[in-house]
């Protein structure tokens, strides 16, 4: 019923659907029934989404925030579905300029973080570089960036030291480095810091390239803004090996064709 709706665009039917499946698998869930509680999130986010492209942006944020602090109680605060609602919580409210909101969010996950888990756990350097990512990516907030950079690279130093990590921990110490990289790339002009951003980009790229592959997501990001910074610096030969590197890896992976 839900897909002739959906292909009929009969919005206002679907969210009524959409509303009494919650309602009813709410009535009915039992504690610690992670599968119903997964379901009721996943219907909350397709409800915010059809709110969001109906332009109520009101009712659509109040529904991402419903989940996420089902979320939170529920799953806990590094749970997939928690991660997925906090993140389009986040997207939603810097769509429409309300950045302040977006940077509550982030700073109540690290609170939470810091409050539940030992220092040092890689999970709170993942909520420090989320926090640490919303600022760089705006230029007004770079500053407020600064002491979480320092005190996430410390953190992290333990993690470098370990020879075998699982690939969550890999991606901890990537956003970790990248992040400081590509804060040095935007806060300073001077030939130096630049250097010193080009080098712990670099650190990065290796580290994405040897353990998590050199297709990877990450890995692919990673050196996207190593080149823009390369470039940046005048450095445009070097940032033209890199991107060739990059040809050549996939060539050799996936053949000429790809």
């Amino acid at each position: 019923l839900m897909k002739i709706y959906e292909e009929h665009g009969k919005t206002k039917q679907m969210k009524q659907l959409y509303e009494q499946e919650v309602e009813m698998r709410t009535r009915f869930l039992q504690k610690d029934d992670a599968s119903t509680l997964s379901r009721i999130l996943q219907i909350q986010q397709s409800l915010a989404d059809l709110y969001t492209d109906e332009g109520e942006v009101e009712q659509a944020e109040k529904m991402y925030e419903q989940g996420l602090r089902t979320a939170y109680q529920k799953l806990g605060l590094d749970h997939p579905h928690t991660i997925q609602s906090r993140y389009e919580l986040a997207r939603l409210y810097e769509s429409h300029r309300k950045l302040g909101e977006v940077e509550r969010i982030y700073g109540e996950a690290l609170e939470i973080s810091k409050e539940r888990l030992q220092s040092g756990d890689p999970h709170i350097i993942d909520r420090y570089n989320d926090l640490i990512k919303f600022y760089l990516s705006h230029r007004d907030s770079v500053n407020k960036a600064e002491p979480f950079v320092e005190k996430v690279s410390r953190l992290c130093e333990p993690l470098l030291m370990e020879q075998t990590l699982p690939e969550d921990y890999m991606l901890t110490i990537v956003h970790t480095l990248a992040n400081k990289a590509l804060f040095y790339h935007k806060k300073y002009m001077d030939k130096k810091k630049r250097e010193e951003a080009a080098l712990w980009f670099e650190r990065a790229l290796k580290i994405s390239k040897e353990r998590l592959g050199k297709s990877h997501q990450d890995t692919i990001d990673v050196r996207k803004r190593y080149v823009e910074l390369l470039k940046d610096m005048g450095l445009n030969y070097k940032a033209a090996a890199v991107e060739i590197d990059a040809i050549t890896m996939e060539e050799a992976t996936n053949g000429s064709d790809w």
